[in-house]
Formats: C-alpha cells, structure tokens, sequence
C-alpha cells in the first residue's frame, strides 16, 4: 500500500532534526502522491493527492500538526488548491472510472471516503 503525502512527512519529521525540516519546507511548494487503480475498462487510473505546501502548511509541518493540514486538504475547493485522495477518487467514481470497491480499497481513509459517497448520494 502507499503513502499519503502526510504519512509520508510525519515519517520524514521525525526522523530528521527540526532545523533540516525547516530548511525542506522552504524548499516544497507542492507535495503530490499518486496511485495506481485498475480502471473500470481495464485501463490504469491514476488517483491523485496534492497538497499546495504555503507559509501556513509549512508552520503545520514544522509542528507536526498533520489534523490541521487533513482539516485544510479537506476544506480546500480552489483550483490551485489542495486535493485528499479521496476527493480524487470520488471524482474517479463519479466519472466511472473505477468503481467502489476499488475507490475503497485505494483510500487511505475508507471511512472517510464512504461518508463522502454518501453524503452525495452514493
């Protein structure tokens, strides 16, 4: 299974010291995981999370404050915004080009991305 971008940072937090996690946030302008999933017509899909890495994620990261950057992917709509992977692979879903049982089993959160579904009506 992959690594969402946050589990990915948290990993990276703790392992190296604050100071060189300073200098890499100033360095990140985005942080973007990509998966995988066998499409509906047998042609790959490519589910997406981004997260649009400003002066206030960088703050978060610095203070491992992952629940507050979850709150903020989550909330985000813009375009130039961040995107949850699963706000991608509702859009997968939606689109039909895969289907549920593949959308829950490429989520890193299935909970979420069921109350997601159903709160549109799927």
């Amino acid at each position: 299974r992959s690594w969402s971008a946050l589990q990915a940072l948290s990993v990276l937090r703790h392992r190296v010291n604050p100071e060189q996690i300073k200098r890499l946030t100033r360095c990140l302008n985005w942080m973007i995981t990509v998966d995988e999933a066998n499409g509906l017509n047998d042609a790959p899909v490519y589910p997406a999370e981004f997260i649009h890495v400003n002066d206030e994620i960088r703050d978060w990261i610095e203070r491992s404050d992952w629940q507050r950057i979850e709150r903020s992917i989550g909330k985000s709509k813009d375009a130039l915004g961040s995107r949850s992977m699963n706000q991608s692979l509702v859009s997968c879903i939606l689109k039909r080009r895969i289907d549920l049982k593949t959308g829950l089993s490429k989520s890193h959160r299935p909970e979420e991305l069921d109350q997601m579904l159903k709160e549109i009506g799927i």
